[in-house]
């Protein structure tokens, strides 16, 4: 089982372990904040089976302190045949890099998950190949890591677009077989059209700031909404980003001095210093109070307002 975030540097994981360490097994792909949950489960039902030779890969996801022990636990206990762990911002990993355990696999922040599965990689396995890959994963580094910005690298940004307009499936298949960063006539298409949606969705959403925080309604582009709150709001420091359809919230902090992580586990979630997630609240009592505040006649059964149809027997 491979547990994995939802992001770009997830995806560059998945390809390079499917690649070279041909692993086919399932992925759970999981939003920030929600690995343990997954986690868990995977560990029960290991436990349920008395499975002896399982495999686990975690990349670019945190989980708490108690399920590294449980893992630790299980590990000493034979129950695994892999056990690998890739994770970056260590600043929120102060427990896991602490216990120093062998599968536990942190680097600081400028090194993003793909980058350290890869290196792994090199040093360990040296696979035939894998070289081949070094320009895919240096662009996923930097679009990770920020450091496009830094390093004015527009390549970066256009992989993350291309990944946040492919389906999973797909994406990862593309570089299974090809591992150039050089667009195909119909990536430079679904480039243009992902920027026009992208451009619509900054055009539309609207900031409702409180101090240094800012509150933002949206459906896609999370990363790319949150940026351009930063470059048009120099004194936000931490975004909420609510996505009432999913249910979900991402918190996005400008600086590791403002550790979002911190709020969102308050919230029943978790994540990183800088991007995190937790459930959002929605439950009949909150959507039926948003209704009867925005809605100036209130929550009603509206149909009460016309006379009732020719041969409509419903009383109600």
């Amino acid at each position: 089982m491979k547990i994995t975030h939802v992001d770009l540097d997830a995806l560059g994981t998945i390809i390079l372990l499917k690649k070279f360490a041909h692993d086919n097994s399932d992925t759970c792909f999981c939003e920030a904040g929600y690995a343990d949950d997954s986690i868990t489960e995977f560990l029960n039902n290991i436990e349920a089976e008395d499975e002896k030779d399982a495999s686990l890969i975690i990349t670019d996801n945190c989980m708490s302190d108690a399920l590294i022990e449980r893992i630790e636990k299980m590990r000493n206990d034979g129950r695994f045949k892999t056990l690998l762990y890739f994770d970056h911002h260590p600043k929120n990993d102060v427990y896991a890099a602490s216990v120093n355990y062998s599968w536990i696999h942190l680097t600081p922040s400028e090194i993003c998950a793909t980058k350290s599965l890869y290196n792994y990689m090199m040093q360990t396995c040296k696979y035939a190949g894998l070289p081949d890959y070094h320009n895919f994963v240096e662009n996923v580094n930097d679009w990770a890591t920020f450091n496009w910005k830094k390093n004015g690298n527009q390549t970066a940004v256009e992989l993350n677009l291309i990944c946040l307009g492919t389906p999973k499936r797909n994406f990862i298949n593309r570089y299974l077989v090809n591992s150039k960063v050089v667009w195909s006539a119909r990536e430079k298409e679904l480039l243009e059209t992902t920027y026009e949606k992208i451009n619509k969705a900054i055009a539309n959403y609207k900031p409702f700031i409180f101090g240094k925080t800012c509150y933002v309604f949206y459906e896609n582009f999370v990363s790319e909404i949150s940026e351009d709150i930063f470059e048009k709001f120099p004194e936000v420091q931490i975004n909420v980003l609510i996505k009432m359809s999913t249910g979900r919230i991402a918190y996005r902090s400008r600086t590791k001095d403002y550790p979002v992580d911190e709020i969102a586990r308050i919230n029943g979630g978790g994540g990183h210093a800088c991007a995190s997630g937790s459930p959002a609240r929605i439950d009949d009592e909150t959507i039926i109070s948003v209704i009867n505040s925005i809605v100036s006649t209130g929550f009603n059964d509206y149909s009460s307002y016309y006379k009732k149809p020719e041969g409509d027997k419903n009383d109600n």
